[in-house]
């Protein structure tokens, strides 16, 4: 008979749920246990979005002088541009807190998440923006 290697089930799963208004983020544990991590109220942008995925966000940041290339003296009359970020995807600010909640509690690092959201009014664009916002986290998400 060949020898089978038994597999090591993951130390513990982490969940993370998507609403219009707020997520949570959860760790279920190979023993059956499980914790709630984080509860995180959606600003005014990731609540849009979660009633309507199909509206483009843009960012306006401005430039601060520490871009400045003069002296410190002189860094005060630096000028200030606006710089417009264009395609942001509401959904990574959330997951990032999500994780990192989860990654501060467990004190281990979140390498992949079950995500569930609800409510997404166009479906295919925001597995799309899930998909995009966990991969610039590099988590890997199951939805």
């Amino acid at each position: 008979m060949g020898r089978f290697r038994k597999r090591r089930l993951p130390e513990f799963l982490s969940f993370c749920t998507l609403t219009p208004y707020f997520s949570t983020a959860s760790a279920y544990f190979a023993n059956g246990s499980f914790i709630d991590i984080a509860k995180i109220e959606g600003g005014e942008v990731y609540k849009s979005y979660m009633l309507d995925p199909q509206q483009k966000f843009t960012k306006t940041t401005t430039t601060t002088a520490s871009y400045c290339l003069l002296p410190k003296q002189l860094c005060q009359y630096w000028p200030f541009q606006d710089v417009s970020i264009e395609d942001l995807n509401p959904l990574t600010p959330m997951l990032k807190g999500l994780f990192g909640a989860t990654e501060a509690t467990l004190e281990t690092n979140t390498h992949s998440a079950v995500v569930a959201a609800y409510a997404m009014g166009d479906f295919d664009n925001g597995r799309k923006d899930l998909r995009s916002a966990s991969d610039a986290l590099g988590v890997t998400t199951y939805d």
